[in-house]
């Protein structure tokens, strides 16, 4: 079974604010994630790519 690692570092000038990510999808057998992160409520999807 394959498994994806990864750590982000996030910068927040918000103050006592909730940012997790909230959904993580898996495209193309790995090749494209898509990762939601919600931050204060806001949500903000984000796309990256991994090289397999």
């Amino acid at each position: 079974m394959n498994s994806i690692k990864f750590s982000s570092k996030i910068n927040s000038t918000v103050q006592n604010s909730l940012i997790y990510v909230s959904k993580i999808s898996r495209k193309r057998n790995f090749e494209e994630l898509e990762i939601e992160i919600q931050t204060n409520g806001i949500q903000n999807q984000k796309r990256i790519r991994v090289e397999a």
